[in-house]
C-alpha cells in the first residue's frame, strides 16, 4: 500500500524531467537532524547568513564537498563539508541538519516506503565514497 502523502508528492511531470511519471532529480538528501556535528576536519568552509538553498547551491558548486550542514539559528549557517565519519553530539543545545550530496543528477522515483528504499541500497549508495554493491541486499 502506498500512503496518501507519499502518493501525493509523486511528480506527475515536469519541464526538466522530460514529462517522465516518478522520475526526477535530487541533489540532496537529509540524513540527520539534531545536536550532532561531524568531524572538525572536514569542513571545507562556513557561510553565514544564508538559507538551506543557498547552503546546497554552495555545496553543489565544490567539488570537494560531499556533505553540508546547515543550522538556523540566529544566524544561520552553513558549513560545507567533504566527508562526515564521525558523528558526534555538538555540546550546545542547537538543532543541525545534514544533508549528503547526490553528484552526476541521476533520476531517481519516489516510493511508497523512503526507508526500505534507504535500507535496500537506493540512495543510500549515492551517498557513499564507493556505491553499494546492488547484488548484495543487506
Amino acid at each position: 500500500p502506498v500512503a496518501s502523502a507519499s502518493d501525493s508528492a509523486v511528480p506527475r511531470s515536469g519541464a526538466d524531467d522530460g514529462g517522465e511519471f516518478n522520475k526526477y532529480h535530487v541533489d540532496s538528501q537529509q540524513l540527520f537532524s539534531g545536536p550532532y556535528t561531524c568531524e572538525l576536519g572536514a569542513e571545507i568552509s562556513r557561510h553565514f547568513g544564508v538559507d538551506q538553498s543557498v547552503c546546497q547551491r554552495l555545496c553543489l558548486s565544490e567539488a570537494r564537498c560531499k556533505f553540508f550542514q546547515y543550522t538556523k539559528t540566529n544566524p544561520a549557517s552553513c558549513s560545507l563539508l567533504s566527508a562526515c565519519e564521525q558523528v558526534g553530539h555538538s555540546g550546545i543545545e542547537v538543532t543541525n541538519f545534514l544533508f549528503g550530496v547526490i553528484r552526476g543528477r541521476k533520476k531517481v522515483c519516489r516510493i511508497a516506503n523512503p526507508d526500505a528504499c534507504w535500507v535496500q541500497q537506493k540512495r543510500r549508495s549515492e551517498l557513499s565514497p564507493s556505491p553499494a554493491d546492488p547484488s548484495v541486499v543487506p
